[in-house]
């Protein structure tokens, strides 16, 4: 059985101008999706994430949200979705029972920021606002649809 980002990374390349989500007037191709997810898993391997690692994605469901779950997955990680409303009180248990690695949030998101101190060094915090995404889609290559490079 094939995996999910094996199976978009398909699709955009062969219907690179399909859509793939929509969110409110923002619509956003397979091509751009894909190419958003890779530099997503790009940045996760950056920051140090290795194979099997958790990234804990507390982000409201939208376009964001999806090209953080497909980047981690490109990346070999583990999604741990938390409720982006979640406080303080909460966030912390869940952080440290799930020992993600990274914590996505949006930025002015004061729960995450002080839970994270809570948890310490050892959880990277990556703002969603500062993610710079490609301007225009691109082609895929073949090469890079095949998942994450070993280990």
């Amino acid at each position: 059985m094939d995996s999910l980002p094996l199976l978009v990374g398909r699709t955009a390349r062969r219907s690179p101008a399909a859509i793939a989500l929509v969110e409110a007037e923002h619509r956003l191709s397979y091509a751009a999706f894909w190419q958003r997810a890779r530099a997503f898993a790009g940045r996760m391997r950056d920051m140090g994430l290795q194979p099997g690692e958790r990234v804990a994605i507390l982000l409201p469901n939208g376009i964001d949200a999806a090209v953080a779950i497909y980047g981690t997955w490109r990346a070999g990680g583990v999604v741990v979705p938390l409720n982006a409303q979640a406080r303080h009180r909460d966030l912390v248990p869940w952080l440290r029972h799930c020992e993600a690695r990274v914590l996505l949030h949006q930025a002015g998101h004061a729960d995450a920021v002080s839970a994270a101190q809570d948890i310490g060094p050892s959880l990277q915090c990556l703002v969603s606002g500062s993610l710079a995404w490609p301007a225009h889609d691109t082609p895929t290559d073949d090469a890079d649809e095949a998942g994450p490079p070993p280990p």
